[in-house]
């Protein structure tokens, strides 16, 4: 992980999955893991640039739906 990089653990609808992943990788973002999370729901592992993540944020806010989450974790 480079410095400055955040890591984030989001929850997500299986149909929102796809677009998500793409979404962190346009952000400079790198998926590190995926993992079943409940039924229909996928827990999603990345690193991001930190400058990156505000507006990321906000745009998975928008577009995801309850009750997914977003999180940025200490490591």
């Amino acid at each position: 992980m480079a410095e400055g990089d955040v890591h984030i653990h989001a929850v997500v609808a299986e149909t929102e999955q796809g677009e998500v992943l793409g979404r962190i990788n346009l952000s400079g973002g790198v998926i590190t893991s995926l993992e079943k999370d409940g039924e229909g729901r996928t827990a999603i592992f990345a690193t991001m640039p930190r400058e990156n993540f505000d507006r990321f944020k906000v745009w998975f806010q928008d577009y995801t739906e309850e009750p997914s989450s977003l999180k940025e974790r200490s490591e």
